[in-house]
């Protein structure tokens, strides 16, 4: 990138970093993002599509940001770097006509935009590196990818990212192998508002919350006091030793909450297709494991397994997927941001109900999806269809239809007396392009039978979300 080039707020980090002469190697990066989405919801007194909805609406309505970020990295010694990352939200004045909330929740009541409470903006990442022969040291404030760490990560299908103040280690010593160790203390992801049935916010920004005290919640079940405190540790690695296949096994132990392991492989058969299958078993622990039972669990540990076929066929990339998680309390997802989206390959758009539906304890999913470019525009789209059982292990507090217990998500509440199953489903059409400089996406979701309202109908919505960006 030129200097001649540059923003205000890049030139002002240049500057910052720049004023020590022993830094080296400055890169500055940034974006502009303008983040919208609106819903129609079939509950009494939703909002219609493009409709601006009422602050703490449940039944619909839309949200919106603008965000900017401006990152900088460089070198302080041979071995030593540094990072940062500064992000600032603002409406805009979106709320004068066209949202009612905030796609990033960073403040402390729901539906209250930014300006009103906390300042809108925030360090996302801070953090400095160390590289030691084949290993690198990354420690501070940062993302964690999906790909690297299924089961904590940062959302990206929102505004903003969540982020994590974590120390993390990275080896690659064993030969076709990348082994990684993170130690996570703390987490700004934890909200997974419900400000409607399709609109989830991350708290992006927020205080940065004790990494336990995402999943509990002492006011609400375990009493005062009754909140577990300390870290996360993920032992995980990928290795390539077999020609077109990789494993990616991973290892999670959250004190006094929870254990998992992860397992994904992925075999290429040449000029054929693409075979993916997942397995993730997810057991609470400690304090935890006994206060379900306190709450009447009777199984507290969640398995799930997905396998995946994709091609391409004629310039279309095909693919299909089936998923299956048994009796359990906790769902198969991202535990950063209390299940908002998971891993499983049968999941929906990230944001949306069905986005998190496929890591639900007793349930099974199915999903077709395809993907094509077609004019310079990446077209895709997909169905899926999940059958949720009433998950009788999980004590009537697991799974899908739980209380809200424990800080885990209260998705779809109670169903109605004499109803053991629900099916949901939905179809979605994505497109992308790139218009100038401006990277353009619109996603179309039609979801059906997530639920029930509260005379005993079934909840169906529409989604749309609309994103224009700038990489700078």
């Amino acid at each position: 990138m030129k200097f001649t080039k540059l923003s205000l707020a890049a030139l002002a980090a240049i500057t910052v970093v720049s004023s020590a002469s022993a830094v080296e190697n400055v890169k500055v990066d940034g974006q502009l993002k303008l983040w919208y989405q609106t819903a129609q919801t079939s509950a009494p007194g939703g909002s219609n599509l493009f409709e601006k909805g009422t602050v703490g609406s449940t039944n619909g309505g839309s949200i919106g940001d603008f965000v900017a970020n401006v990152g900088v990295a460089g070198d302080l010694t041979k071995n030593v770097g540094f990072g940062m990352r500064m992000y600032a939200v603002t409406t805009m004045g979106l709320e004068n006509n066209l949202v009612s909330g905030e796609a990033i929740n960073n403040t402390a009541t729901n539906g209250v935009l930014n300006g009103q409470e906390k300042n809108p903006y925030w360090l996302g990442e801070a953090y400095f590196t160390y590289k030691a022969g084949n290993t690198i040291a990354k420690l501070g404030r940062q993302e964690l990818p999906e790909g690297l760490s299924p089961l904590a990560y940062s959302e990206t299908w929102n505004a903003a990212p969540n982020t994590f103040e974590a120390a993390a280690f990275i080896n690659n010593d064993i030969p076709n192998t990348t082994v990684a160790v993170a130690y996570v203390g703390k987490g700004d992801g934890e909200s997974n508002t419900l400000a409607g049935p399709n609109l989830k916010t991350i708290n992006a920004g927020a205080a940065f919350a004790n990494y336990q005290d995402l999943k509990t919640n002492a006011g609400a079940v375990l009493g005062a006091g009754g909140a577990v405190s300390g870290g996360a540790l993920a032992i995980i690695a990928v290795n390539n030793s077999i020609t077109n296949l990789t494993i990616h096994p991973a290892y999670y132990s959250v004190n006094n909450v929870a254990n998992a392991f992860w397992l994904d492989a992925a075999y290429n058969v040449p000029s054929i297709a693409k075979i993916e299958a997942q397995y993730a078993d997810v057991k609470a622990d400690g304090f935890l494991d006994r206060t379900l039972k306190v709450l009447g669990a009777t199984d507290t540990t969640t398995d799930a397994y997905a396998v995946r076929v994709s091609g391409d066929v004629y310039g279309v990339k095909l693919g299909a997927s089936y998923s299956s998680v048994d009796k359990g309390v906790l769902p198969v997802g991202n535990t950063a941001t209390n299940f908002a989206t998971t891993p499983i390959y049968t999941a929906g758009v990230g944001g949306t109900m069905t986005g998190m539906l496929a890591g639900a304890p007793d349930t099974t999913g199915y999903k077709i999806d395809m993907n094509t470019k077609l004019y310079g525009i990446d077209l895709g789209a997909y169905y899926n269809s999940f059958e949720m059982k009433s998950n009788n292990g999980g004590g009537g507090i697991g799974g899908y239809y739980q209380v809200g217990a424990l800080g885990i998500p209260q998705m779809l509440g109670t169903l109605p007396a004499g109803v053991t199953t629900l099916k949901p489903s939905s179809s979605a059409i994505t497109a992308g392009a790139k218009v100038d400089q401006v990277n353009l996406l619109a996603a179309y979701v039609a979801e059906n039978n997530i639920g029930y309202d509260a005379t005993g109908n079934k909840l169906n919505q529409k989604v749309v979300r609309v994103v224009a960006s700038i990489n700078f």
